[in-house]
């Protein structure tokens, strides 16, 4: 390299806020700071699943992607297989049952015969239905009920009831007619956020981390 330039290197992260910029933010200045020949310069993206197409479009030179987006992508699973490489493993993000404080589980065995939302494609449909049915017309109760409109409920006009009403519906036609039970997933690795580079993965190792 002559006459001191340096290269610089666009570094994909995701949006403000979240462990993706904090995490791209530390490398670029730990790089910069080390190494007088590169200038990292991180870019916020919205994360994971937007950064895999900016790769591939040469808008991103390195960024990070979530275990998962990167494992399908580079397997081709609802798309080509992607021709670019792992260069370095993050940090392990290990997965979590969470459940509402006062429900009853207390152990994945309490967890038998319930629903359990694994993610889009592991989720039983009627999940997030229920939830995103549910969630207006709960918010609209509890804030009509601690912060009442000025003329009372009288003075709400009628469609925004009957908004309420639909949503109300949808939930009980998603919960009335649901689908079977979704086919058991294949095991999969613990997931791995991971960094990733555009280009072809020599010898396509199965085991990256």
């Amino acid at each position: 390299m002559s006459g001191g330039a340096k290269t610089s290197v666009i570094l994909g992260t995701a949006t403000p806020g979240g462990g993706f910029p904090l995490y791209g933010g530390a490398v670029a200045e730990t790089i910069n700071a080390t190494d007088p020949s590169l200038n990292i310069e991180p870019r916020n993206t919205t994360g994971s699943t937007e950064n895999v197409p900016l790769l591939e479009a040469g808008t991103l030179d390195i960024a990070l992607v979530q275990g998962e987006v990167a494992y399908e992508a580079l397997s081709g699973i609802g798309r080509a297989p992607a021709d670019l490489k792992i260069i370095a493993a993050m940090y392990s993000t290990p997965g979590m049952f969470v459940v509402r404080a006062d429900s009853q589980p207390r152990s994945i065995q309490d967890l038998r015969g319930k629903p359990v939302a694994f993610g889009a494609k592991g989720s039983p449909a009627v999940v997030m239905a229920i939830v995103f049915a549910g969630a207006p017309v709960v918010n609209a109760a509890v804030a009509i009920a601690m912060h009442p409109p000025e003329g009372g409920v009288s003075s709400i006009k009628w469609p925004f009831f009957a908004g309420l009403l639909l949503a109300a519906a949808g939930g009980c036609l998603v919960t009335l007619f649901r689908p079977g039970q979704p086919v058991a997933p294949r095991r999969a690795a613990a997931p791995v956020a991971v960094t990733v580079a555009a280009g072809p993965t020599p010898g396509a190792p199965t085991d990256r981390r």
